[in-house]
């Protein structure tokens, strides 16, 4: 919503049983009053921020925790095919890839500050300007990296897929995600990934995913370079978790819940 207040709308309705969405970019005014079910959080926005929502007391039995999807099997099933070449990518170099708007929040100037703690490694940023492109390239030119770091602006989703399979490990030093769907379509796509402690990031690494959190272009940098040697092999497996088909299960059942206990 644009003046930042809870949008509501209904997805449905029965006789019986009202099913509403609703969209919250800030803290949720909850009436004292719910039924059986009030509320749908991602994970990550439930351990980082529910503590936070102004709540009515007892409200939290009444919530459930449904994560966001990814389609993990169209990301699996892709292959670099010649894209390196597409985009003048070098053929044979350790590559990293950052995928996202180009928003100061996202950070890139940081990840261009550890790439250039590293050796022999290139990075590819896929996405379009969002006002910060200018910032990000004096950065690249106050390293001297115009030949490592490769902007490649807004790209096809199927380019994209197959960038994640020509790469060699995601690095992201984003300071803010909502959720973070990248991180598990660069999972799917087989890729070990490094980034700040934000979005869907803890559940991952609750998770064992082959993910590090680092919070600084040192901490980046080193990271990098633990996790470019390999790819995370138990990555597409985590990410499958949050395939859409199982989510969609998931809200079936909430409904078929909640319609149950309307009935009593």
């Amino acid at each position: 919503m644009g003046d930042g207040r809870a949008g509501r709308r209904p997805l449905g309705r029965r006789d019986d049983l009202p099913l509403e969405g609703v969209h919250a970019p800030g803290p949720v005014p909850v009436p004292g009053r719910a039924g059986p079910a009030v509320g749908v959080l991602p994970d990550g926005v439930h351990r980082r921020d529910l503590r936070d929502l102004n709540l009515a007391d007892g409200i939290g039995d009444h919530l459930v925790r449904i994560p966001n999807g990814v389609d993990a099997g169209w990301w699996a099933n892709g292959e670099a095919g010649d894209v390196r070449e597409r985009y003048e990518l070098p053929a044979e170099a350790d590559l990293a890839v950052f995928a996202g708007g180009l928003w100061e929040h996202k950070d890139v100037v940081t990840l261009v500050d550890a790439l250039a703690e590293l050796e022999d490694i290139h990075l590819a940023l896929a996405g379009g300007d969002q006002g910060h492109r200018g910032a990000i390239e004096e950065r690249i030119r106050e390293h001297g990296l115009g030949d490592r770091v490769h902007l490649l602006g807004r790209i096809p989703r199927e380019d994209l897929r197959s960038l994640y399979h020509a790469a060699d490990v995601f690095a992201s030093a984003s300071t803010n995600e909502g959720f973070g769907l990248v991180y598990l379509e660069a999972m799917a796509c087989g890729l070990p990934v490094v980034a700040r402690e934000v979005g869907v990031i803890p559940e991952l690494v609750d998770a064992g995913a082959q993910v590090l959190v680092a919070d600084d272009a040192e901490g980046l940098a080193r990271s990098i370079e633990t996790l470019r040697a390999g790819h995370g092999e138990e990555n597409p497996s985590i990410a499958d978790r949050y395939d859409w088909e199982r989510i969609v299960g998931r809200f079936e059942q909430l409904y078929a819940d909640v319609a149950g206990e309307a009935r009593r």
